[in-house]
């Protein structure tokens, strides 16, 4: 890989922007795994959270958009010495978000599957006509990932 240290999550919102409920409000503590699927297709999971017992950790209030994460791509070997992938187009979709609730929260635990406006980002001028390429999905339990960790 080229750029292993390049992609990084971020789920500080406290700088801005301000669109968006902060619901972390600078708290929150989490990871990533990036997982090689087939060619150049590949998976980003991220997971965050407060600590446990944090006195932030409340329901999310209805009709409200909030802050999940930002990921972050720096632009080491971009110019110069590039990878050799730079300027092969690129679309980077958003499939799902899914907010655990805490216990007792009316309507409970929330995936979120659609886009209000669009769910993903291009690079290079990414695919054409957009970014209709499925990407396979795979059901992964919360004990798998936190067990990447130990």
């Amino acid at each position: 890989m080229c750029r292993p240290t390049s992609l990084f999550s971020n789920f500080d919102f406290t700088p801005g922007p301000f669109n968006c409920l902060d619901y972390w409000q600078g708290g929150a503590v989490g990871g990533q795994l990036l997982d090689q699927i087939v060619g150049n297709h590949a998976r980003l999971r991220v997971i965050c959270a407060l600590p446990a017992g944090d006195p932030r950790i409340t329901s999310i209030p209805e009709g409200f958009e909030v802050y999940s994460y930002k990921v972050n791509i720096n632009n080491a070997k971009s110019v110069g010495s590039a990878c050799p992938g730079c300027p092969t187009p690129v679309c980077i979709v958003l499939n799902s978000i899914t907010i655990d609730q805490p216990d007792g929260t009316p309507g409970g635990n929330i995936l979120v599957s659609a886009s209000a406006v669009r769910n993903y980002a291009t690079w290079q001028g990414g695919f054409p006509g957009g970014c209709t390429i499925p990407t396979p999905t795979r059901n992964t339990t919360w004990g798998s990932i936190k067990a990447l960790y130990r």
